[in-house]
């Protein structure tokens, strides 16, 4: 009788694991298809954008050093999660640029900040005809966001946005595209789990 008990109990365990398997399965390739079809405040399918060769990342305006250590901190993370490129902080010929400042020092680099003064970060994509991104941008505005782990949410963010995961949602609190504010400096396992998806 206990034994039939145990066997139940087992078959039981096997299946509520099967089951919750497959379910986080699905929620990865859901909220993946959220993430990388939309733009932020667009409705439209988009063309999924991504970088097919290594990303050097060039560092320009107020490089504060708590910033520059959780930049690396970012870097090292999405290296252990992306295998199919590397991802490399340079000090020449970029094809990410990061901008840590003001939306008055960043206009005079880039024209697609303009009429964007009350933004807490920003990021734009190029890309080739085959949705390869080419270059892209992710702009921290410290002259209006002053908490450091916002600044620290809002870098991990608009990198990983200008690496072509473009949406924000309000389905997850805890995950870097949340929509709503969020002060949140780790990927959650989710956001992990779609990175590798869209990346590997």
């Amino acid at each position: 009788k206990s034994n039939n008990m145990k066997k139940l109990i087992t078959l039981l365990l096997v299946l509520v694991t099967l089951s919750s398997y497959s379910q986080t399965k699905k929620e990865i390739q859901d909220y993946h298809d959220t993430i990388v079809n939309y733009v932020e405040g667009n409705s439209h399918i988009q063309n999924i954008t991504k970088y097919k060769k290594d990303i050097l990342i060039y560092v320009d305006g107020d490089k504060q050093p708590y910033l520059m250590v959780e930049l690396n901190k970012i870097v090292n993370e999405l290296n252990n999660l992306i295998n199919t490129i590397d991802i490399k902080i340079v000090d020449t010929k970029c094809n990410m640029l990061v901008y840590l400042g003001t939306v008055k020092d960043y206009s005079k680099i880039t024209k697609d900040i303009l009429n964007r003064s009350n933004v807490n970060g920003y990021g734009v994509i190029y890309s080739d005809l085959q949705y390869n991104i080419t270059y892209s941008e992710a702009f921290v505005n410290l002259g209006k966001v002053k908490d450091i782990k916002r600044q620290k949410h809002i870098l991990r963010e608009e990198i990983t946005q200008a690496m072509g995961l473009t949406n924000d949602t309000y389905q997850y609190f805890n995950s870097i595209f949340y929509q709503g504010y969020s002060s949140i400096t780790e990927y959650s396992n989710l956001d992990k789990e779609v990175i590798k998806l869209f990346y590997n």
